[in-house]
Parts: C-alpha cells; sequence; structure tokens
C-alpha cells in the first residue's frame, strides 16, 4: 500500500485502512500532509509495539493530545510485559510547559508521572546538541524545517517535517513493517547513539 492509495481516503477511511495495512504485516509506506490524521498515526505506532518506542520531540505540543485517545494508548501501552520501554527526548527545556498553553502544561505533567513508573520503563530526556545536528539531515529529501520521529521495534517509524510563521508547512514520511536495515533501524540507532542520560 502507497501513499496514493492513502491520501484520497475520509479520516475514517484512513484509519481501518492503516490498522488493516499494518496488521496485514506487509511492508507499508506513505507521506502524509494532514496534521490531522497525526494522532491516528500515533496511536497505531505505540499500541503495536511490543518491545520499545523512542521518540524525539522539540517540545512537548499538547494539541496534539486533545485528539483522539493518546494518554489511553500510552498509559496501555506502559502496562506491557517488563521487558517493554519507552524513551521520549526534546529538544527544548519548557519548564513544563510553563511558556506554552494549558494543554502542554498537561502533557508535561503527564509525562512526569509516567516517569514514576518502576522499573524505568519510561524516561524523558534532553535531547544532546550531537542529536539535534543529526536531525537537521535526517533524510535525504529537503528539509522545510524542524524534524520529529517516532521508531518503534526497529519496523515502525514516522517522521515528521514542519515549520511555523506566516504559513504552515506540514508533512510526514511513516513505515509499517518494515524490514531489517531501513529507515527504523537507522532512526534507532541514531537515537541510542544520542541518548544524553541527564533527565529533563
Amino acid at each position: 500500500m502507497s501513499s496514493s492509495t492513502l491520501s484520497p481516503l475520509s479520516a475514517e477511511e484512513f484509519e481501518i485502512a492503516l490498522k488493516e495495512g499494518n496488521k496485514a504485516e506487509k511492508p507499508l509506506f506513505f507521506r502524509n500532509d494532514d496534521p490531522e490524521r497525526s494522532t491516528v498515526i500515533f496511536e497505531e505506532i505505540i499500541s503495536s509495539a511490543e518491545k520499545n518506542i523512542y521518540m524525539l520531540a522539540d517540545r512537548l505540543d499538547g494539541s496534539v493530545f486533545k485528539k483522539g485517545d493518546l494518554y489511553h494508548v500510552i498509559t496501555t501501552a506502559l502496562e506491557k510485559p517488563r521487558s517493554f520501554e519507552m524513551v521520549l527526548v526534546v529538544r527544548q527545556r519548557d519548564e513544563e510547559g510553563a511558556a506554552g498553553p494549558k494543554d502542554d502544561k498537561e502533557v508535561w505533567g503527564f509525562f512526569r508521572q509516567m516517569t514514576k513508573l518502576p522499573g524505568g520503563r519510561f524516561r524523558l530526556e534532553m535531547a544532546t546538541d550531537a542529536l539535534k545536528e543529526r536531525t537537521r539531515i535526517l533524510k535525504d529529501h529537503q528539509p522545510i524545517g524542524h524534524y520529529d520521529f517516532i521508531v518503534a521495534d526497529r519496523n515502525m517509524y514516522r517522521i515528521e517535517d514542519y515549520k511555523f510563521g506566516q504559513e504552515r508547512l506540514y508533512r510526514s514520511f511513516n513505515g509499517f513493517n518494515e524490514p531489517e536495515g531501513g529507515t527504523a533501524d537507522q532512526l534507532a540507532d541514531m537515537f541510542l547513539q544520542h541518548l544524553s542520560g541527564i533527565p529533563a
């Protein structure tokens, strides 16, 4: 299944096609330029992960979490077997959303609670300068702004490329059931190499 088969679908059809395509366990790659569908992609990656989830974000954006059921999906994922782990790295220390809207503060509060789970199953950290620099040239296409990404089990990923200003530009590149040695593997390696080890 390609981006050409997903793009014309309604929001409901998109969600069904994504879940069915992922369940088929065949490689699924597509581009998404609709930020309203990002939550569906996040939820599918997080709910499907069995071993680990690594996320890099510019900051914690509460507006994303107002859509869909991301809080519940993340909480459920962290209730999986003890070997499961989730690590979130942010580029900006936002003092728990103090400079942002109420939604941002709620996200910080949620993730702070997750860090208290036993066994270090969830970690919230700051990005190293090396990781910030590498993500500027993450893909072979010309970036339009910042990169955020999520990668799970080394076979699922979502790379978001965005820019704010007079004209908001947004696009994401997504992959499910990717073979070994692909983009998901590269993202996971880069993430693990540059974890700061310094609590946020």
